[in-house]
Parts: structure tokens; sequence; C-alpha cells
């Protein structure tokens, strides 16, 4: 990194190799110098955006949970722990299939597989999960697909608003 006399850095990979003369004896260098600043620049965008969705995640104020293809819960956040009184470990041996009432899993399964097809962006509903205990937590779940780069769902983002005072 190179300090610029106006105050931009600018980034320069240097790639230095020896030439051989007919003798076999180094008779210079060859040397590839690459600016990659904006490469740099992008580096510390995304960086910085991955520990602003880390700090609201495990931060946040309401239930927040990285959801598997098949309904595992691979990352929760301590709210959505605290919501459902399950420590995070006993949730990522569940699926959400298996905590949510009965009554209220087929309207998400749909929205899920729409989600999935990409006929729809996101979806919100309101719904019940079973609590450890098998108590009733009403809910509004927000969902979302994070996809690869062709398209295809690595997994769901979840935000769940205890609604059950209400």
């Amino acid at each position: 990194m190179f300090l610029r006399a106006d105050g931009r850095e600018q980034w320069i990979r240097w790639e230095i190799r020896p030439w051989f003369d007919e003798n076999q004896s180094i008779g210079g260098i060859i040397m590839y110098t690459e600016d990659i600043t904006k490469r740099k620049e992008t580096e510390k965008r995304l960086k910085l955006s991955q520990q602003a969705f880390e700090a609201n995640f495990t931060n946040g104020a309401i239930g927040m949970a990285i959801i598997g293809k098949n309904g595992e819960w691979l990352q929760v956040n301590e709210r959505i722990c605290k919501m459902l009184d399950y420590s995070s470990e006993e949730l990522k041996q569940k699926t959400f299939q298996e905590i949510t009432h009965p009554d209220d899993l087929e309207i998400d399964l749909d929205l899920l597989k729409k989600l999935e097809s990409g006929a729809i962006n996101n979806y919100q509903i309101k719904k019940r999960y079973f609590r450890k205990d098998g108590s009733i937590l009403a809910a509004v779940l927000g969902a979302t697909a994070l996809r690869n780069d062709k398209g295809e769902v690595k997994y769901y983002i979840s935000q769940i608003i205890d609604c059950t005072s209400e």
C-alpha cells in the first residue's frame, strides 16, 4: 500500500522473476506490476458489510436464524434462543418443521417453495412455534433466500418477532 500525495491509498502487487541468458546466468529481472486498489477497496467494503451483518445478527432485538435447505437451524442468535427456550446447540439438532405448529406448517412450506423457485423474493407470515416446554410462541416470520452465483438457494435467512402478548 502506498499513500499518495493527495491522501489516497494505492495498492500495488508486484511479481518479480529472473530471466536467464544463453549461458543460464541471470541476465536481469522481469517485473510485473498490477494496481489492485479497486480489489482492496471492494474487500474492505465486503468486510465492513460482513461485520455489520454479524453485529446485527448477534445483537438483534429480534430472533434471527440461518436455515438450511432442509429446514435445519444452521445458525441462531441469542434472542431466538430466549424466545423458544432452546439453547443454540439444541435448536441446531432440530428443523423449523419440528417446532412449527402443524396448522401453520403447510402455508409456511408453500411459501418456502415459492421462495426457492424464485416466484417470490421474500415472505412474511404469522405463525406459531412450540417452545421447548410445549407452550406456544406466536410470531411473525420474515424469510428470504441467499443464492449462489447460479441462482440456487444456499440457505434462508429468517427473522422472527415475538407476538405472543398481542
